[in-house]
């Protein structure tokens, strides 16, 4: 496409460059000529057809508008649900306080965690000694201690939750018949004076406990966790 010009007879032709150079040299031309702008027609962005310049720009500013809502809703979301988790998060810290021994610890935290934090699958481990003996031989004291250590040593000894998915072995060994059906988990170390142990929370969804997800209340949890349970273990010699 050429724009044309006529001086005289002389008939000089403008390039698009020439014509980009001049209006990039003098962007006060359309205000110096407003009544050139109703006349100028840019495709839409959906349909390709010519429109006006302002009903561009008046369909640019809706999609942006758009954008911005979305973006606006997102935050919003992403704002209830860090607001529920904080008031779930302090209403089982004040429940775990008030335990009177580890079973109430024990139920307390799964009852929260799979009506307050909608998980489907919960699995606590602990590789230290309780101080009753009546709860040694309960399946949160890491009967298979040695095959727990073998399979998630390295993530215990991180420190840090991680999500995402498991190997089928692993899914066996934290949920047993329940293990098959896990398809997304969070696994939280558990911290005491000379050991540790996991707490590990498992979902049908696969998307629940994503690689990306953050891991902020988790960890907080992991500590809560860890401070209550310590209460009631033998201490380390």
């Amino acid at each position: 496409m050429s724009i044309q010009q006529k001086k005289g007879n002389v008939e000089d032709k403008l390039n698009d460059k020439e014509v980009e150079e001049f209006l990039r040299q003098n962007p006060e031309f359309f205000v110096n000529h407003p009544e050139l702008v109703a006349e100028l027609k840019v495709p839409h962005p959906n349909t390709g057809a010519a429109v006006s310049l302002i009903e561009h720009q008046v369909e640019l500013l809706r999609r942006q508008n758009s954008k911005l809502q979305k973006r606006l809703d997102d935050l919003l979301q992403i704002a209830r649900e860090n607001d529920r988790l904080s008031r779930n998060m302090h209403q089982l810290t004040v429940d775990l306080m008030g335990s009177r021994n580890l079973i109430d610890v024990f139920t307390r935290l799964d009852e929260s965690l799979r009506k307050d934090f909608l998980v489907d699958a919960v699995c606590i481990r602990i590789l230290a000694q309780p101080k009753s003996s009546k709860m040694v031989d309960r399946k949160e004291f890491a009967p298979n201690a040695a095959e727990l250590t073998r399979h998630f040593g390295r993530q215990i000894k991180e420190g840090k939750a991680i999500c995402g998915k498991a190997k089928t072995e692993q899914k066996k060994i934290l949920f047993e018949d329940q293990g098959d059906k896990i398809a997304s988990l969070a696994f939280i170390p558990l911290s005491f004076d000379k050991s540790a142990g996991l707490l590990a929370i498992g979902s049908f969804d696969e998307k629940r406990f994503h690689s990306g997800i953050g891991t902020l209340f988790l960890n907080q949890l992991g500590q809560i966790i860890s401070k209550t349970v310590s209460r009631f273990l033998k201490p380390e010699s």
